[in-house]
């Protein structure tokens, strides 16, 4: 499956392919986070996120009162 694929093919195709499509790009923007922004390494530091990550699994952010 590519990474980029054309919004209509998104949009019209199965949504087993949305679904798996919304899930790599969740798990590269979570792992990017962790890469780079010292937060979100502390964060993320107890969840794995080498294998598929799970939304449930993440911790909620939330800003200082």
């Amino acid at each position: 499956m590519k990474l980029h694929r054309s919004r209509h093919e998104l949009e019209f195709g199965p949504r087993e392919d949305l679904l798996r499509f919304q899930r790599e790009r969740l798990a590269r923007t979570v792992r990017r986070a962790a890469e780079r922004s010292p937060l979100y390494r502390e964060l993320y530091a107890g969840i794995g996120l080498s294998a598929e990550i799970e939304p449930g699994a993440l911790p909620t952010v939330s800003t200082p009162q």
